[in-house]
């Protein structure tokens, strides 16, 4: 899943992914790559995504999903 939002020509992304131990987190980042926040580590995906998506309604942001 990837988050972009233009905002004074910063790019934000927020990406879902899984990690070692088979849980899933967010990480919102600006383009250059500084990680701005990480989540906690969600049991199912879909925990992950509903999270991912109030903070992208919260920052007023787009989310784009992609598999």
């Amino acid at each position: 899943m990837r988050l972009f939002h233009h905002e004074r020509e910063k790019m934000y992304k927020l990406i879902a992914q899984k990690n070692a131990a088979g849980k899933w987190y967010w990480t919102l980042t600006e383009q250059n790559g500084q990680i701005l926040a990480t989540s906690q580590a969600y049991k199912t995906k879909a925990s992950c995504l509903r999270t991912a998506q109030k903070v992208a309604a919260k920052l007023k942001i787009e989310l784009i999903i992609e598999e």
